[in-house]
C-alpha cells in the first residue's frame, strides 16, 4: 500500500469506505447462526481443479473462506447467488464509495505509478508505438488505465457496470466505454492486440468462462494481462481475515500463481510472465505489534516488534523474488511467441 497504511487509508477514504461495507454485509447474515443466509447463497466446487473437496481455513463476516485439499486455491463457499451479486457491483452504496477511493489524488497517483506502471513498462517494451493498437479494459472503472494507454498511443475500449465509473470514465477522460459484461459484446474475433483485467477474475463466478470469451477477441500475437489478489502472498497467509482483501461477497477466489497458471492453460492460454507487487512489509508488522494492520497510528516503543532497514529490504527482495507480494500480475498469449 504506502509507507504510512493509516494515512493512505484515510487520505483515500477507504475507512469510510470499509465502514458502508460492513454495514451491507451484516445484512446479509443470518443472526442464529452469524452466516450467510441459507437462501441467498449455493455451494460451488473449486474453479482451477473442480474438486468438491477442501477444509474450512477461516469465516469472515459470515462467509467461510476454504482451502481446496487438491489444488490448494482459497475460495469462498458458499456464494452469494449471481443476481444479488451483479445488483451489488451496481446499485450498492459502497460500490460508489469506492469509485470515490479510485477518484482521490493519492490512489490516481498511486495506481498509475505502482498498480499500472510496471505493467505498461513491459507492453511498452513488447510493442513499439508504431505497432499498438485495440486494448479492452474489462472492468475498467474509472478509466485511468486506458486513458495512460491512449497517452501511449494505444486505441482504448473499456467495459464497467457501475454507472458512477462509466460516467467519470466518458466524462472526464473522453473513453469509449460500454456499459456491458464482456459475454454482453459482440467484437469480431481477434479483435484486440492487448485485453486486460484488472482486479476482475476474483469477482466473478465463473473466471473460466470470461477466459475463454477473451481468448476468442485476443488477437494471436496479442496479450492477457490479469491482476488479482495474490493468495500465496506472506500478507494474506499471515493475516487471514485481517486482510480486507478477504471480502466474501465480492472476492470469491484467491488464486495463486500456480493455480493462476492452471486454469489459463486450461482454458487455451500460455502463461508468459508472472510477478508480484507490495509487500505490505508495514501492515505486517503492524499486525505482529497486535494493532491494527491498516488503521494503527500510534507511535511504537523500542520494546515493539522492530526490524532493521537492512532486514526490512532483504525480505522484501525475497517476498519480490518469491512471488509472495500482496498483488499477482499474470501476463498471457494464446499461442507461444518469443517473451
Amino acid at each position: 500500500m504506502a509507507k504510512d497504511p493509516y494515512k493512505f487509508v484515510r487520505a483515500t477514504g477507504r475507512d469510510k469506505y470499509w465502514r458502508t461495507q460492513d454495514q451491507e454485509l451484516a445484512d446479509l447474515t443470518a443472526t442464529d447462526t452469524g452466516l450467510l443466509k441459507e437462501e441467498l447463497g449455493h455451494h460451488v466446487a473449486c474453479v482451477v481443479c473442480k474438486s468438491k473437496r477442501h477444509n474450512l481455513a477461516f469465516v469472515k463476516q459470515g462467509f467461510a473462506f476454504v482451502k481446496c485439499c487438491d489444488c490448494g486455491l482459497v475460495f469462498v463457499n458458499p456464494q452469494l447467488d449471481e443476481s444479488r451479486l451483479l445488483s451489488s457491483y451496481a446499485h450498492d452504496a459502497s460500490h460508489d464509495q469506492w469509485v470515490d477511493v479510485l477518484l482521490t489524488p493519492a490512489q490516481q497517483a498511486y495506481d498509475a505509478k505502482h498498480r499500472f506502471g510496471e505493467a505498461i513498462r513491459r507492453l511498452e517494451k513488447m510493442y513499439p508505438r508504431k505497432k499498438r493498437g485495440r486494448v479492452l479494459d474489462v472492468g475498467c472503472s474509472i478509466g485511468l488505465f486506458l486513458k495512460l494507454m491512449r497517452d501511449r498511443g494505444w486505441e482504448p475500449l473499456g467495459l464497467e457496470i457501475n454507472p458512477k465509473a462509466v460516467q467519470y470514465a466518458r466524462e472526464h477522460f473522453g473513453l469509449a466505454v460500454d456499459e456491458k459484461l464482456l459475454h454482453e459484446v459482440n467484437y469480431p474475433d481477434r479483435y484486440f492486440q492487448i485485453i486486460s483485467l484488472w482486479g476482475v477474475l476474483e469477482h466473478t463466478k465463473n473466471p473460466d468462462e470470461i477466459l475463454l470469451q477473451a481468448r476468442r477477441l485476443l488477437d494471436p500475437r496479442g496479450r492477457l494481462v490479469i491482476l488479482v489478489p495474490n493468495g500465496h502472498s506472506l500478507a494474506t497467509r499471515i493475516m487471514h481475515e485481517h486482510s480486507p482483501t478477504f471480502g466474501g461477497r465480492n472476492h470469491l477466489w484467491y488464486f495463486t500463481p500456480s493455480t493462476l497458471t492452471r486454469l489459463l492453460k486450461r482454458t487455451g492460454y500460455q502463461v508468459q510472465s508472472v510477478y508480484t507487487q507490495l509487500s505490505q512489509f508495514d501492515e505486517l508488522l503492524h499486525f505482529m505489534r497486535y494493532n491494527d494492520p491498516y488503521l494503527a497510528q500510534k507511535k511504537v516503543s523500542s520494546e515493539e516488534f522492530n526490524v532493521s532497514q537492512s532486514l526490512r529490504r532483504a525480505i522484501e527482495r525475497f517476498m519480490i523474488q518469491n512471488h509472495l507480494g500482496y498483488k499477482l500480475i499474470v501476463f498471457a498469449s494464446t499461442k507461444i511467441v518469443p517473451s
